[in-house]
């Protein structure tokens, strides 16, 4: 039967360069949708100040890292896809972690997590402040038993990669944690840094899920293209630059085979 194969290139550097660039606009913009709200009366603005606001879940800075966490939920799930054809033991923490990243893409427009910890926290252990408190609590225990339970495939991980996803890690907890319990204790206390704390907590928050998603595309491009496979496999090398590219080969009533591959542009 007649194969017929679909790529898609992608630069995984330009992809990172993008996706820091509105980044960095969103949170610009969220700056200034706050002061706005904070120094003036106009707290609305025809809709403008809303739509940036970055302490509000239904919001495009939301969205947006709503959307990043599911490119990551992606690209880890390619990656348990090459793991499982190559049979390796540590196939399941690919596929967990792409399903941890898909809760939590969903979880950050509707903000489950702080409903659950409130619930748990300061209604069963009598833990008394604001659902920030509550959540920095459960979720420092969270990340706890993760790098217990995970330690091994993390150190059987290249040192690079390993050293990407410890920074990354760090810096989207001290965003999702250590300056939500920051703006935990300034909501309290009603000070006017509260708009500050908001801005560098979700800026640390989508800088960390930028250097995830740049550490899981440097890994794929750098041990796995080249390593061949049933999902990512290398082309030809031309005389263009290389690129990472999305394969995909369809036969006729067989299985579709997914891969990454470098293409010349």
């Amino acid at each position: 039967m007649q194969n017929f194969d679909v790529s898609v290139s992608v630069s995984a550097k330009k992809v990172t360069a993008v996706l820091g660039a509105i980044i960095a606009g969103l949170i610009l913009l969220g700056g200034l949708s706050l002061s706005v709200k904070t120094f003036t009366q106009y707290e609305n603005a025809l809709g403008i100040v809303p739509l940036f606001d970055l302490d509000s879940e239904n919001s495009i800075p939301a969205y947006f890292s709503s959307f990043n966490l599911a490119v990551a939920a992606g690209l880890l799930f390619l990656i348990y896809l090459h793991a499982k054809a190559g049979k390796s033991k540590f196939q399941l923490p690919w596929l967990f972690l792409a399903l941890i990243f898909l809760a939590l893409s969903i979880d950050e427009t509707v903000a489950i997590h702080e409903l659950f910890a409130y619930l748990i926290i300061n209604k069963y252990l009598s833990v008394s402040g604001p659902g920030q408190y509550a959540w920095a609590i459960m979720g420092s225990i969270t990340v706890l038993v993760f790098l217990v339970l995970y330690g091994r495939f993390i150190f059987h991980l290249p040192l690079k990669t390993r050293i990407y996803f410890f920074v990354a890690g760090a810096v989207y907890i001290m965003g999702a944690l250590g300056m939500e319990a920051v703006g935990g204790y300034l909501s309290v206390k009603d000070s006017p840094f509260y708009g500050l704390e908001v801005m560098v907590e979700e800026g640390l928050e989508m800088l960390g899920i930028w250097l995830f998603i740049k550490a899981l595309l440097n890994y794929i491009e750098t041990y796995l293209v080249t390593s061949g496979g049933a999902i990512f496999r290398p082309m030809k090398e031309t005389l263009a630059t290389p690129k990472l590219a999305v394969h995909r080969t369809l036969p006729v009533n067989q299985e579709a085979n997914l891969g990454l591959e470098e293409v010349g542009q």
